[in-house]
């Protein structure tokens, strides 16, 4: 899992945005929307990946033993020790759905792979995400099942949430909590209190145990570890831009909404120019692409804020032995949609063999889309008139 921060600056390419579009009209071009979308997701997995890397902060890998380990963490980590000295606790939250981040669990191990900026913090509060207390227990557990803890969680946006979590040899539960934060800019401060019951008496006493701090962050995780609810989240955000026009899309979700139109255009406009492919040649490749991806990013998360983009591992597929594109879990219905086969695998969609027809994706949320007939930008009209992909 990589943890992502604020989004970078975008300063946006100028180009005509007032050319006439009355003319403007879709023609089918199937191969070019496989191509679109397959080129898309592939760079989904590697430059996530190295946006993750550029604005998260410092990324190094330290060799921490595990006492090392204990003492980077804030007091919401050290260990609390039950009253007959035989247990103990440590507390940090993870989204609903998944494990705890790795930064943050009871690690052994002798090297860690580690983000600095995170050292002083015990947790990373997702988005509008919902999130739940996680304790990593060690020891017998002797606590009474009449014994609980209560938990105040605080933004800096002066926010408080209050939760209950319990847990015994056949059971953790716990409340949830959400906040709609702020990416690296809200942060959280955390009380968790023991609540002990005294059933003769009909009374709680209630001690005070730890605090701590944490931070809201996005976190990008792998396309295959998403769950259901969140792969599709995540997939009927993208979807939207495809649903809605820029003026509709920024009425509805705000003016970070931009729709699939306007990212083909900004990519026409700086990848098909004749003097260079601003996109695609020399050192603009990778900042290109991480501007174009934070647009796409910012644009999803108007629609919906818990949503960010995931990164695509191939080397998993290859490990699978899927080693052809419609093979992968990316093109398969659920996701964006399957790969229909050209008669010669090797030549791929040729006119002497396949119809154009042939090549539309058949299935999922995409099916049959068409591609954009370039009608605004005058001096880049080849490509058979088609926006470039």
């Amino acid at each position: 899992e990589e943890l992502t921060v604020d989004n970078m600056d975008i300063s946006r390419h100028q180009f005509d945005d007032d050319s006439s579009s009355s003319s403007k009209k879709n023609r089918i071009s199937y191969v070019t929307i496989i191509g679109a979308i397959s080129s898309v997701t592939i760079l989904i997995g590697m430059i996530t990946f190295l946006k993750s890397a550029a604005t998260s902060g410092s990324q190094v890998a330290t060799s921490t033993s595990s006492s090392k380990f204990q003492n980077l963490r804030s007091p919401l980590i050290q260990d609390i020790t039950d009253v007959d000295g035989s247990s103990k606790w440590r507390f940090t939250f993870k989204r609903l759905g998944y494990s705890p981040l790795p930064f943050f669990s009871d690690n052994d191990d002798d090297k860690l792979l580690t983000y600095k900026f995170l050292e002083d913090y015990d947790f990373v509060i997702e988005p509008s995400a919902d999130m739940r207390i996680h304790s990593y227990f060690a020891g017998s557990n002797n606590s009474s099942d009449l014994t609980y803890y209560k938990y105040t969680i605080c933004s800096s946006d002066s926010e408080c949430q209050n939760g209950a979590y319990k847990i015994s040899e056949s059971m953790e539960s716990s409340t949830v909590v959400n906040f709609a934060c702020e990416p690296q800019r809200t942060t959280f401060s955390f009380d968790i209190y023991r609540v002990e019951e005294d059933t003769e008496t009909d009374t709680e006493s209630t001690t005070k145990v730890m605090s701590g701090s944490g931070i809201c962050l996005y976190v990008r995780r792998e396309i295959r570890s998403l769950s259901s609810d969140d792969l599709d989240a995540f997939l009927d955000a993208s979807h939207a831009l495809w649903e809605y026009d820029d003026e509709k899309g920024q009425s509805k979700f705000g003016l970070d909404f931009h729709t699939n139109s306007y990212l083909l255009k900004f990519h026409q406009f700086n990848a098909a120019q004749r003097d260079s492919d601003h996109v695609h040649d020399g050192n603009g490749f990778l900042l290109q692409h991480v501007k174009f991806t934070n647009i796409f990013e910012k644009s999803i998360q108007s629609v919906d804020s818990s949503v960010n983009i995931p990164y695509w591992d191939f080397t998993i597929d290859s490990a699978l032995g899927n080693n052809k594109p419609y093979m992968s879990f990316v093109f398969t219905e659920s996701v964006y949609g399957t790969i229909s086969m050209p008669v010669s695998y090797n030549r791929g969609f040729v006119y002497a063999n396949d119809p154009v027809e042939s090549a539309a994706i058949p299935n999922g949320r995409w099916q049959q889309l068409q591609a954009e007939f370039n009608t605004e930008l005058e001096s880049l009209k080849y490509g058979y008139g088609y926006m470039r992909a």
